[in-house]
């Protein structure tokens, strides 16, 4: 039975032997064509469905590679519809599109036209504001010169110069010689030909000033598991720390790094952590501590020994008036983010000229008069305090039109205002505040929690939540307008993008002092916002 069969193929299965071995020393002319031979024979012997699956592969890529991807001609196509041009004008008129951004909030429109700071942010500055400002802006060329009669004189509350070193000269003469050295850039990354003689300098004068072993000029992110704790409340820290232990013992955790992260000066309402507090807690539960300082010198003999903190981080552009940041701790800790760091490899490094103004201002605060202007800073720090102190009232009572939750050391202070029901009953304050402030932001709102309008009824609906801290908004911002405009004093709002907040502020005022304020531009500038509180809240 099988001869007939044979002998009638016979042809055809000699003409595919042919063709394949015609084929396969075809294939023998492509150099390193014996080792793909090798290797399909090979995986043909040890999995035969491996090869037809390679196979498949082959072709699928081939036929994916000669198909067509895109449907050039107009009108071809399966699931093309042709529409009637009446059909068309009536989509083009129907068709809405999304605006590029989001429709500015009330808070925002109400500062779209703020002041323009005319040259250094000084003590005593130079701004446009009003309608000057809005031509200014209006004029992108600048073709013509700012008129003289535009410019406003003010005592600038508003610029953090807490060591008054914005303007220095000597810092300016070093900088100028540094760019003429080395241009403006650096040219490359730390790790490679970005780094010059002045960042190794500035690294060590980190490391002596902070009396550390080491220092680095960048920084390595990372995104770890995070918790939370209540701001700069112990008793909260402490619960989070016996709850991540508990865990740990639970579920037999393996050992991993473990921080506790915090602001030395928190800069959304210029309180000081408790850090011996800290420290003790990171102890007792085996934690490494991260400060970050943001250059906040002011202040520093009153956040605890520097060699405490394993890790501390902090930004060069406030009071060593430059830019960037670095994180200083011992050898180890340096050494890992030398070698570990992405920045040191992908980012441009500091510009020459910034790294010689930090050390400058560095060398100024630790041999110059680093000393005499601190204690004028706390001075001027008093002094702006004390004055306010009568509306201000006792922070542990109800009378007072404004709360500074600062740190009385602080040198950035936020103002808040007291809602009606804080003050006293039968008081001027209450009467006339009635009629210009609803009561406080409910404790359980926040700004991001206006998308979707979700509030449980006890909070009072998030629209309501909305109204009240717009009014505030308000009222903070008619403060500075009319300081600015009536008073020649510049403040601000704090600026925040509300809707990204994960916990509920308080809208606030933030007043930045400076030691290089003259005394009685300081009390002036004071007396004046003493003034406009009571005209804004009372009047």
């Amino acid at each position: 039975m099988l001869e007939p069969f044979s002998s009638e193929f016979t042809p055809y299965l000699e003409y595919l032997s042919k063709t394949a071995n015609f084929i396969l020393k075809l294939i023998k002319l492509i150099p390193g064509s014996d080792i793909l031979i090798r290797y399909v024979k090979s995986s043909h012997q040890n999995d035969p469905f491996r090869t037809l699956l390679e196979l498949s592969l082959v072709f699928f890529i081939i036929r994916t590679w000669r198909q067509s991807r895109t449907r050039g001609d107009v009108g071809s196509g399966k699931s093309f519809v042709k529409l009637t041009e009446k059909e068309i004008d009536e989509l083009i008129a129907e068709w809405k599109p999304e605006p590029l951004v989001e429709a500015a909030a009330q808070t925002t429109q109400a500062t779209s036209q703020p002041p323009i700071i005319v040259g250094i942010p000084t003590a005593r500055a130079k701004i446009l504001h009003g309608e000057a400002a809005k031509r200014f802006i209006e004029n992108p060329s600048h073709d013509s010169p700012i008129d003289p009669n535009d410019i406003i004189e003010v005592t600038n509350l508003a610029s953090i110069n807490f060591a008054g070193l914005i303007g220095h000269e000597e810092i300016k003469r070093r900088a100028i010689e540094q760019l003429r050295r080395s241009g403006v850039g650096s040219c490359g990354p730390p790790g490679f030909y970005g780094t010059f003689d002045v960042h190794m300098e500035l690294e060590r004068d980190i490391a002596d000033f902070l009396g550390l072993q080491n220092s680095i000029i960048t920084l390595k992110a990372s995104q770890p598991l995070h918790r939370w704790f209540d701001h700069n409340d112990m008793g909260s820290l402490e619960k989070v720390l016996e709850q991540l232990q508990y865990e740990e013992i639970k579920y037999r955790r393996k050992l991993t790094r473990k921080f506790i992260i915090t602001e030395a000066l928190f800069e959304s309402d210029g309180q000081i952590c408790d850090l011996p507090a800290i420290i003790e807690l990171k102890e007792k539960f085996k934690f490494r501590l991260i400060s970050m300082r943001h250059g906040r010198l002011a202040v520093w003999e009153k956040l605890g020994e520097p060699k405490s903190v394993d890790i501390l981080v902090g930004s060069l552009a406030t009071s060593f008036n430059s830019g960037g940041g670095f994180c200083a701790g011992s050898n180890e800790v340096v050494s890992h983010q030398r070698i570990n760091s992405a920045a040191l490899v992908f980012s441009a490094a500091l510009p020459p000229l910034l790294a010689t103004a930090a050390s400058e201002s560095i060398k100024i605060l630790r041999e110059g008069d680093g000393v005499d202007r601190f204690e004028k800073l706390r001075k001027n720090i008093k002094i702006f305090r004390e004055i306010l102190k009568p509306i201000t009232g006792d922070p542990m009572s109800d009378d007072g039109l404004i709360e500074i939750p600062s740190h009385e050391n602080s040198p950035l202070i936020h103002i808040t205002l007291k809602s009606p029901q804080q003050q006293p009953p039968g008081s001027a304050a209450r009467t006339t505040m009635k009629g210009k402030l609803n009561i406080e932001l409910s404790p359980n709102w926040s700004p991001r929690q206006l998308a979707n309008q979700a509030l449980p009824a006890s909070a009072g609906g998030s629209k309501l939540c909305q109204r009240r801290f717009e009014e505030q908004e308000a009222l903070l911002q008619k403060i500075v307008d009319l300081s600015i405009e009536e008073k020649n004093v510049l403040i601000t709002r704090t600026k925040k993008v509300w809707e990204q907040e994960i916990d509920p502020m308080s809208p606030s005022l933030r007043i930045c002092i400076s030691e290089a304020l003259a005394t009685d531009h300081l009390v002036q500038a004071a007396n004046s916002l003493f003034e406009v509180f009571k005209q804004v809240l009372l009047d």
